[in-house]
């Protein structure tokens, strides 16, 4: 591979650093059209992509420091017996090769249900294996984010999952969410919602005061967005926006997964 070795990444990056999980849902229904007419899978590939390009692309000083900064990891799941670490290691996002990274269900034949609780359990493993390894200095490390981009509901042990989302919470650590697919879709032999915004907004980390208002005014520099672009973002002031097409998550990645590298407050 030719990504830069996480340990090089952290020994020349001066300040604060921040890890930042992509867990990628590979299931079933994933499979489905998007909102872009696309499978879902491929709009969450897009997305990934979309996000790497970016910061590969940068000539901002921020924005340069930051692909150098941000290290990331990225797992993509399906059922509880499925679920893929696909990086070597935690890789600086200026550095991650996209060719390397397939579409999320296509690692599954066939890809199933939806285990949402274990896939963040994994992703919360793999940080904190990361950060003992690596002997990390706490003191230079913003808090760890884990953005997870799905188009629906577990359906495994929700209660389990819910219970993961107050543990990353107590730990202060940011749980993001981009939400996939049209809300209430039904699968082709249920008449199940697929899509559960409720709970999705329920998991995602909130974002208040002065934070808030800090990252509005990033993302008017940055994207020059509307105000009604910025407000899908941050709707109800929590980490959660709805995919329109591929660059939301690039766009929600900027505001919401690196709050503290942005608006300059030090992680917990």
């Amino acid at each position: 591979m030719s990504q830069s070795s996480s340990k090089e990444v952290v020994a020349g990056t001066p300040g604060l650093f921040q890890l930042v999980v992509f867990v990628l849902d590979g299931s079933a229904s994933m499979t489905w059209e998007g909102t872009s007419g696309k499978r879902k899978a491929d709009e969450v590939k897009d997305a990934v992509d979309s996000t790497v390009e970016f910061f590969k692309s940068q000539t901002d000083p921020n924005l340069k420091a930051a692909a150098r900064s941000i290290l990331v990891q990225m797992i993509a799941f399906s059922s509880d017996q499925q679920t893929k670490v696909i990086l070597d290691d935690f890789t600086a996002i200026g550095e991650v090769d996209t060719d390397e990274i397939k579409p999320p269900t296509d690692y599954w034949n066939p890809p199933d249900g939806t285990c949402i609780h274990g896939a963040l359990s994994l992703a919360q493993e793999e940080t904190t294996k990361f950060v003992q390894a690596k002997s990390l200095d706490i003191n230079r490390l913003q808090r760890p984010t884990i953005l997870l981009l799905t188009d629906g509901c577990e359906n495994f042990d929700q209660n389990r999952l819910l219970e993961i989302a107050e543990e990353l919470k107590a730990k202060k650590w940011y749980l993001a969410v981009v939400q996939y697919g049209k809300v209430g879709e039904t699968g082709p032999d249920s008449d199940e919602a697929q899509v559960c915004p409720e709970v999705l907004k329920s998991l995602a980390t909130s974002i208040e005061g002065p934070d808030y208002d800090r990252l509005k005014k990033k993302m008017d520099k940055y994207f020059k967005s509307t105000e009604e672009e910025i407000s899908k973002v941050f709707l109800h002031r929590k980490l959660y926006t709805e995919a329109l097409d591929e660059k939301a998550a690039r766009i929600f990645f900027i505001g919401g997964t690196t709050i503290s590298y942005l608006s300059g407050s030090k992680g917990v």
